[in-house]
């Protein structure tokens, strides 16, 4: 997008452009990207909040009653022009054909039942076309589904708009009877867009009113993923930008508070009544603050398929001390055997607890290979809110580097450096909430995934 906008100027377009609701999802401005020329807030939050605001506009699209059948019976899951440009199409035709050809039942979904599904009932009708339809017959849910192409540029409002409006468009009523179905089935609109790209990364960030607009009309947010030519899909969670339930601040209170300190299992012989309640105590405390961490896990799971594959650990190797830092690893299920992962850590460092996350690998299980292998992270130039480090937290050899990304490269080919870690350091202060600690660790897991992906994909 060249020009920008002041939020006056669209607020002036969006007035303009609500006398046609039925084509209102079509509009360029829907895929303004950033903010405004005055920086009075991003174009989709603008846009979704006057949405929110006048809500009442989409009351006015019209249902368009088609005569003909919707269910087109030369749709055979066949592409017929390999060379076509249409990549919607051809993605939203193998996955009819995995349905309706080898059986395939989708996960959330169900079966895919139709493609292209027309809405027109006459030429002149302003009405585009359903990408696909999938039914689940157990729940007796059929989903409009609006597909989008893994490099496609649409803002996830433009999905959410055109998905609603072909619900408001469709004879619902006819719709189920031209495919055969129970006439209780609940009918949604859903964007149906790939993991782990552009939409997918817009729903990770702060989009309080996009999620607003989202939950007011009802829509299902799906994800699709594709796997060695083999497609999965994934749903959205409202929890994602909900007040989070993970309490971030009783971690790095329990780190404070127990740091080092000597530690007897409470059932030990010898102990006073005294020392047993003590530990009992903090291995109580110790427990729940665990559990804590394992909840950050589950999810990291959820939004980014990274997992953890080693018990988080609160006593050193000693079981005699609480342990100085607490750490878990992060990895893709396929490479769970490599030593290196994207890494969470509590970690008290200049006298204060903070959130580390980081992109490492583990010393103890790395070849000299390897780590020539992860470091090529250093091939990408860090983030200006990113720190390269080396030494660990329990060897009190912390070290943060000043050097640039180059500079390290050529210390770790002379072996002056044996290791560098790139990290994202957390640090809040006494106003700091846990909201506040969710969103900053879930954005610099996004920041740091390319960094993981760029070395997993070079082993």
């Amino acid at each position: 997008m060249g020009k920008k906008y002041s939020k006056e100027e669209i607020i002036k377009k969006l007035e303009e452009s609500k006398s046609e609701m039925g084509q209102f999802y079509s509009e360029n401005f829907l895929n303004y990207i950033g903010e405004t020329s005055n920086e009075e807030g991003d174009y989709t939050e603008i846009i979704a909040g006057w949405l929110l605001d006048n809500i009442e506009l989409f009351d006015d699209i019209e249902m368009i009653s088609r005569k003909s059948n919707y269910k087109v019976k030369t749709h055979d899951g066949v592409i017929k022009n390999e060379g076509s440009k249409r990549e919607e199409e051809k993605i939203a035709i193998k996955l009819f054909h995995s349905s309706q050809n080898q059986g395939k039942v989708f996960d959330i979904i169900g079966k895919i039942i139709d493609y292209q599904t027309p809405l027109k009932n006459v030429r002149a009708d302003k009405a585009g076309k359903i990408d696909l339809l999938a039914y689940n017959e157990e729940e007796k849910i059929l989903r409009i589904l609006e597909l989008k192409k893994p490099d496609s540029e649409e803002t996830m409002l433009r999905c959410v708009l055109e998905a609603y409006t072909y619900l408001k468009v469709v004879d619902k009523a006819k719709l189920l009877k031209d495919f055969g179905l129970p006439k209780n089935t609940k009918i949604k609109a859903c964007p149906f867009v790939f993991y782990g790209k552009e939409q997918y990364k817009e729903m990770q960030e702060d989009r309080k009113n996009l999620k607003e607009l989202i939950e007011k009309l009802e829509i299902e947010v799906i994800y699709l993923e594709e796997k060695d030519g083999e497609y999965s899909v994934k749903k959205w969670l409202l929890l994602r930008w909900k007040m989070t339930k993970i309490n971030y601040i009783r971690v790095l209170e329990y780190l404070e508070k127990y740091y080092g300190l000597p530690y007897k299992n409470p059932d030990a012989k010898g102990l006073t009544n005294e020392e047993k309640n003590k530990f009992s105590s903090i291995k109580k405390v110790s427990q729940e603050t665990i559990n804590e961490m394992k909840r950050i896990v589950e999810q990291c799971e959820e939004l980014y398929s990274l997992h953890n594959f080693l018990t988080i650990k609160w006593l050193d190797g000693t079981n005699t001390r609480i342990k100085k830092y607490l750490w878990l690893q992060m990895k893709y299920e396929k490479y769970k055997e490599l030593p290196i992962s994207i890494s969470l850590s509590v970690e008290k460092n200049f006298s204060k607890v903070k959130y580390y996350v980081s992109f490492e690998i583990k010393d103890s299980k790395s070849s000299s290979h390897l780590l020539e292998k992860y470091h090529l992270h250093l091939d990408i130039p860090k983030r200006e809110n990113m720190l390269y480090t080396t030494g660990n937290n329990e060897l009190e050899d912390f070290i943060i580097l000043k050097e640039n990304n180059l500079e390290l490269k050529k210390k770790i080919q002379t072996r002056e450096l044996e290791k560098v870690k790139l990290c994202v350091c957390i640090e809040g202060n006494q106003d700091s909430t846990n909201d506040y600690y969710d969103k900053k660790i879930k954005e610099a897991i996004k920041e740091l995934i390319p960094y993981y992906e760029y070395v997993i994909n070079k082993i």
